[in-house]
């Protein structure tokens, strides 16, 4: 049974964004000046979320399915030089979310 493309492209993400202002006028109606202090911030929870994975799944006979470059051999062992992240393949994560960042903001308006 096939899936249609783009079937499983990745984890929903849900990431939160905030900021948050305060204001402070002084003055009188005429000359009035307004302070302004913002902190916004990105990824407020700081969750990680994968973004990328190695996708390309080469095989070598598309009736057989059988992988070019597996990771596993027949009885299920990693094999050799595949243990590490940055040598495996296919559904390997090689990308995440940004961490939290936090903006401070003054502004003055006169």
């Amino acid at each position: 049974m096939e899936s249609g493309t783009n079937y499983l492209r990745g984890c929903a993400t849900q990431i939160i964004d905030t900021s948050v202002v305060r204001k402070f006028t002084s003055g009188n109606s005429k000359e009035s000046r307004t302070f302004e202090f913002a902190r916004i911030f990105s990824n407020t929870l700081n969750a990680a979320f994968i973004t990328g994975r190695k996708h390309p799944a080469p095989f070598n006979n598309p009736t057989s399915m059988t992988l070019a470059n597996p990771e596993f051999d027949a009885s299920g062992n990693i094999l050799a030089g595949k243990e590490k992240p940055r040598t495996q393949r296919f559904g390997a994560a090689n990308g995440g979310s940004t961490a939290r960042n936090i903006q401070l903001e003054v502004r003055i308006r006169f």
